[in-house]
């Protein structure tokens, strides 16, 4: 996709960075590997982007994943409706969208602390400190 060269270099990284994101999260929904594609997969029926369809059901029709269900799940994930509005506030807000999903693993270092929810890794950072990541339905805290 063409990123318009009107965008602040921000949020054309951001926007740039999130394709890239989702061209990789699309290969791997419809891989071969089980260990690779279930939790994409797993992703898409939690967040209701395949309504009525069974893990297994989805697994053996992976074919029908196209990159914009992935925009749309990354979308979810972030707290918006939709591509569209999420690609909206990266143009309009780039500094208030960078989070977890725009930070490479490289950067962040070790030990992270992931918890099952962001609530849980709220509480933890609250009481022993670092920084507070979303990702998907869980939390990563980061230490300082």
């Amino acid at each position: 996709m063409h990123i318009p060269s009107q965008l602040s270099d921000t949020s054309a990284s951001i926007i740039d960075s999130v394709l890239r994101d989702a061209k990789k999260l699309h290969r791997t929904a419809q891989s071969k590997s089980y260990s690779s594609s279930l939790p994409i997969l797993r992703r898409l029926l939690h967040q209701e982007v395949f309504r009525g369809l069974s893990l297994p059901a989805l697994r053996s029709q992976s074919h029908l994943i196209q990159r914009k269900h992935i925009l749309q799940l990354l979308a979810l994930e972030a707290n918006y409706t939709s591509w569209a509005q999420y690609r909206q506030a990266i143009i309009n807000q780039p500094d208030q969208i960078r989070g977890f999903e725009q930070t490479s693993f490289a950067q962040l270092g070790y030990p992270n602390h992931w918890f099952s929810s962001l609530t849980e890794a709220q509480a933890f950072a609250k009481q022993h400190g670092g920084q507070v990541f979303a990702y998907a339905n869980q939390g990563v805290v980061v230490p300082s």
